[in-house]
């Protein structure tokens, strides 16, 4: 089988917005886990560091499931494409599991981890192919703003659930919000498949399994998939500056990781909010990433994407020493929405950062590399954290951690040299 051209690009807002919609469902359903899975086991008994470990399963698949997937999509031929069918399979089990979530809690903590464990697999199985399709549409220069539009529809996904979580946990208990997230993760499959139409170069009219940047045969071919960055055609330097990127995102995720983890712990142990409140109070820091996502995107588009992600890093770092000494649920509920267009400043910024790294053939495999980098430091983050608070008694030390982490990231960043656009791709 041939190798497969380089397919020009689409620059349709549209179809990153359609895109968008499966990093919506995405969203949604990870702010109604993370906001109340850590709840729904602490009344189960666990310790903070238990808990810390069954949300780190989410990342344990994160860093296996999600970027073979990732990787294996940039291979896969199918008629609708090499993304989407991983979407169609995957999607609707984690609909499944996310609906039954709630009744597992009271079926056993066996029970209960069995279905976290359903749910985080599958979300790992078609996350990485769907967030590939972005650049997959959109050319070298515009991916920082795409990739603001499409970070704007997983705020609006976990917006709509910090809004209404709380009324929907009064009135339906926990079923209300998991059941509200699987709903918008099947509808968010079919508006992908009826409306997303991948390059023709990535259609075929049965599935088969393709060679990218001059692999020979189909034989092999899952092995090929596990790209190391030696065989990604990159010079010396490049494979430097993409391991020094990636290590810039492990160190900040292990950071904000934990801070998003443990702030609704954070909230009702040591600020007294009720549990059915904790959304409501975190909207603002939501609102503000979906206010700031596609400038964000604009700002690195216009001053480099490394600039803007070193600022934003040392915003926050400020601002989280600032936090250690607030005391005031007001005053924190006003200072989180400047973190939200911090932070968003730096989601927005890096994985074009990654991308620009492996041109257009390899965009599934540098998801993969971004999702690997970004599992790993979600898995040290609320267990690290975990530890550290079960021995100092204190859920605030995760802003000194959180500022610890992203002063070192910062550092690294200081040494990266290459992912700035370029105007033309490979």
């Amino acid at each position: 089988m041939s190798t497969v051209r380089d397919p020009a690009p689409t620059l349709g807002g549209t179809a990153v917005t359609l895109v968008g919609s499966g990093f919506f469902a995405v969203s949604a359903a990870m702010a109604v886990f993370n906001a109340y899975m850590p709840l729904m086991l602490d009344a189960a008994g666990l310790t903070t560091a238990a808990i810390g470990v069954v949300m780190a399963l989410d990342n344990v698949f994160g860093v296996t499931v999600q970027p073979l997937a990732g990787m294996v999509s940039d291979h896969v031929r199918s008629p609708w494409g090499r993304r989407i069918p991983f979407a169609m399979v995957m999607a609707p089990v984690s609909a499944l599991a996310l609906l039954l979530l709630p009744w597992g809690a009271g079926w056993g903590v066996g029970a209960l981890v069995g279905l976290v464990v359903l749910y985080t697999v599958t979300m790992a199985g078609w996350r990485a192919p769907i967030v590939a399709l972005m650049p997959d549409l959109v050319e070298s220069k515009g991916r920082s703003r795409a990739n603001g539009i499409i970070n704007v529809m997983g705020a609006l996904g976990s917006a709509l659930i910090f809004a209404t979580g709380g009324m929907l946990l009064r009135g339906f208990g926990y079923q209300g919000p998991f059941t509200v997230a699987a709903v918008l993760v099947a509808v968010a499959v079919l508006v992908l498949v009826l409306c997303v139409r991948e390059p023709a170069s990535y259609r075929s009219r049965r599935f088969s399994m393709a060679p990218v940047g001059g692999g020979r045969g189909e034989r092999g071919m899952l092995a090929r998939a596990l790209t190391p960055p030696s065989r990604l055609g990159l010079s010396g330097p490049q494979r430097r500056s993409l391991v020094l990127i990636l290590v810039v995102i492990f160190v900040y995720t292990i950071g904000a990781n934990a801070v998003e983890t443990f702030m609704t712990l954070y909230l009702t142990r040591e600020r007294g909010v009720a549990a059915d409140q904790v959304t409501a109070l975190l909207l603002p820091y939501l609102a503000a990433g979906l206010l700031w996502a596609v400038p964000a995107g604009l700002l690195g588009q216009r001053f480099g994407r490394r600039p803007s992600i070193g600022v934003a890093l040392a915003g926050a770092i400020v601002l989280f020493l600032v936090l250690v000494s607030v005391d005031e649920v007001g005053v924190l509920m006003a200072l989180l929405p400047l973190y939200g267009a911090l932070w968003i400043t730096i989601v927005v910024n890096a994985l074009p950062l990654v991308l620009e790294m492996g041109g257009r053939l390899h965009t599934g495999t540098m998801t993969a590399y971004y999702y690997l980098a970004t599992g790993f430091g979600s898995i040290a983050g609320p267990i690290g954290f975990g530890v550290l608070r079960d021995a100092t008694g204190s859920y605030g030390g995760m802003f000194w951690w959180a500022a610890g982490a992203f002063l070192l990231a910062g550092l690294f960043l200081t040494r990266v040299r290459h992912g700035e656009a370029s105007p033309s791709e490979g």
